[in-house]
């Protein structure tokens, strides 16, 4: 009989502890990712996982960057806090430069290497750090011809500009 509840509660009862109900509410979680960084809640995923619940919050700043805040379900301790997608006219904390800024000095760094008729188009822009500056990492296509130019975040100066293979 032993052996019967052994696997009766392993079969039956230890997944249902898994399914525990998060201490955190939903609804709590939005509060403390609010509060860490105000602004407009444009997704939320809930994640669970063995060791608990992750509320993952998607918040749109004023500037337009978009953060993503990660809240444990169990402690509403913030685990990530990240940069998703930075806006047209945000400038970061040790950022004197905006993103805007140095898209624009990308496109005329691609205008210098390719000649009055290029056609620079961003496809993407990263925030990074780069030989220990932090700067932009963007992006650029021209034609058919893809570049990567990186722009120092301080002083809005082109880094380097390379074809992409």
């Amino acid at each position: 009989m032993k052996f019967f509840s052994f696997i009766f509660s392993s079969v039956f009862l230890l997944p249902t502890m898994a399914l525990a109900v998060p201490a955190v509410t939903l609804e709590q979680a939005r509060a403390i990712a609010l509060s860490q960084e105000p602004g407009e809640v444009i997704e939320v995923d809930k994640k669970s996982f063995s060791s608990g619940t992750v509320y993952e919050f998607e918040i749109r700043k004023d500037d337009g960057t978009v953060m993503e805040i990660e809240v444990d379900g169990g402690s509403g301790a913030i685990i990530e806090r990240k940069i998703d997608r930075l806006g047209p006219d945000a400038k970061l904390p040790d950022a004197l430069v905006s993103q805007a800024q140095a898209e624009d000095a990308a496109k005329k760094k691609i205008v210098e290497m390719k000649g009055n008729g290029a056609r620079p188009a961003i496809k993407e822009v990263k925030y990074t750090l780069s030989d220990g500056k932090t700067a932009y990492e963007i992006d650029v296509k021209e034609g058919f011809t893809e570049y990567v130019v990186f722009v120092d975040a301080t002083t809005g100066t082109v880094l380097s500009a390379e074809k992409e293979d």
